[in-house]
């Protein structure tokens, strides 16, 4: 079947060479596997994909062994969207097979990838290189989802320069990331972001796969996070139990039936040190929620399952014009195109997504993120990029420089590359703005540098720099 544009099997290197079909099947034949099974392969082999085991997810990972880290909540996003997925159609009573699992495929990729520009140490870590990078005269400082484009597609040194070309991933699984499509890439990346546009159509709004994924992304964090909470004793349980039975969240078991007491269940848990039941109990609630939603959008828009092309233009009219949302301390609308969240046009659905809006805030604002041991390692997290930031930055400063050569040798061999052997990074130009630009531009090389770094490995570079000598 013709797949709709916003799913488009495109791949962005065979368009920028106006080649619309597969390389890989140009070149070798036909392939079992179809192109956004391809894209879940090209992901999961990359060295970044595979970093992504030992960076932070909410606590800090060498200090545990058994919380999660981002590698970890990637794959139980992708399943639990996939979930998402296969429900949603089938409670709709969609009958094209081929289209839901080329779209459940798709979907996996976008999951799968959604924190691969992730920092180390979790969000610390990307407050910092934030911070730093916009004290450096970098306005846009760092977002892990803008990174995400960089790490997969490469790292873009100029309008048109693109330096270490990564994955060729399909344009639909690279839309599917660009979450706020309004400031979705890098300005160096916008000549990516403006090919996506044009091959998706989306015409600025979000793709259908963003919404399932969001939605997954939140699922993950919220049970998964529970349970990792609770077993280390960072959620209190009380605060936990009045929120799930105050909003009269619901949540089912392992027969789908509904869950009566969420004291007693959590109370066993607890006894038994084994948090699985309630972190199950909450995905499946959270799941049939958003299918629930979905479907009332379904059957409220007019032909949408006929014509697959308006699915980015509906969906954004029914969760922008026709939604309310709970708001947050400023009374603003919080969590907004989140289907997790979303009202319905008459609020049918404001108890049910307001009880998810209380759960999340009482797992972070109003649980971890509250807690001593969190603030802490997170504290020492900053401390660690700032070091290393600070070590680093003469080599954006002055590259030439002494210390910055004995700097360099220290770096990967693709970076040497680029400020040794590059023209454009001689800090000899012909004007004054030439010189800022490269700079701002070996900032951000930096920066792309220490974000691709593990929580493991940041550690060691930032002792070596400061030559304590480790046995690890």
């Amino acid at each position: 079947m013709d797949l709709p544009n916003w799913l488009s099997n495109k791949r962005y290197k065979d368009i920028e060479k106006n080649d619309s079909n597969n390389l890989l099947k140009k070149k070798y034949g036909s392939d079992e596997r179809n192109d956004f099974a391809i894209d879940i392969d090209s992901i999961v082999h990359c060295a970044s994909f595979r970093r992504l085991a030992y960076k932070t997810q909410v606590l800090l990972n060498p200090m545990f062994d058994f919380p999660r880290t981002r590698l970890v909540h990637s794959i139980e996003t992708m399943r639990i969207a996939r979930q998402l997925a296969a429900m949603a159609f089938r409670i709709i009573d969609y009958k094209n097979k081929i289209f839901i699992y080329e779209l459940i495929d798709a979907l996996s990729a976008v999951c799968l990838a959604h924190d691969i520009g992730h920092s180390p140490f979790g969000h610390a870590g990307e407050k910092a290189l934030d911070k730093l990078l916009k004290d450096s005269g970098n306005e846009e400082g760092f977002n892990a989802n803008k990174q995400n484009i960089r790490v997969l597609c490469g790292y873009r040194i100029g309008e048109d320069k693109l330096f270490r070309h990564r994955l060729n991933l399909t344009v639909a699984v690279l839309d599917g990331l660009m979450k706020d499509k309004k400031n979705s890439t890098f300005s160096l990346d916008k000549k990516l972001f403006d090919f996506v546009q044009s091959v998706t159509k989306c015409n600025g709004f979000r793709n259908p796969l963003t919404y399932f994924m969001d939605a997954a992304d939140d699922i993950a964090n919220m049970a998964c996070d529970c349970e990792d909470g609770m077993k280390f004793e960072l959620l209190r349980k009380e605060i936990l139990i009045k929120t799930l039975k105050d909003t009269s969240f619901k949540g089912y078991d392992t027969n789908w039936e509904k869950i009566e007491d969420w004291e007693e269940l959590i109370r066993k848990s607890k006894e038994e040190d084994d948090y699985d039941r309630l972190k199950s109990s909450l995905i499946k609630g959270l799941v049939v929620h958003f299918c629930n939603i979905f479907k009332s959008i379904v059957d409220n828009a007019i032909d949408i399952t006929k014509d697959l092309e308006k699915w980015p233009t509906i969906l954004d009219y029914f969760l922008k014009n026709q939604a309310n949302y709970p708001t947050n301390n400023k009374g603003e609308p919080d969590e907004v195109f989140n289907i997790l969240f979303y009202f319905g046009p008459k609020d049918e659905f404001k108890n049910e997504s307001n009880s998810v809006y209380e759960l999340k805030k009482s797992i972070y604002p109003k649980g971890l993120l509250t807690r001593t041991r969190i603030t802490e390692t997170e504290n020492d997290a900053q401390i660690i990029i700032f070091g290393l930031w600070s070590d680093l930055k003469i080599v954006a400063e002055r590259p030439t420089s002494i210390q910055a050569k004995q700097i360099i040798n220290l770096l990967p061999n693709y970076l040497k590359i680029l400020i040794e052997q590059s023209p454009i990074f001689q800090e000899v130009c012909s004007n004054k703005n030439d010189i800022e630009f490269n700079k701002k531009i070996r900032y951000r090389l930096i920066a792309d540098h220490i974000a691709a770094m593990t929580d493991r490995y940041a550690i060691k570079m930032f002792k070596r720099l400061r030559g304590i000598k480790t046995v690890l």
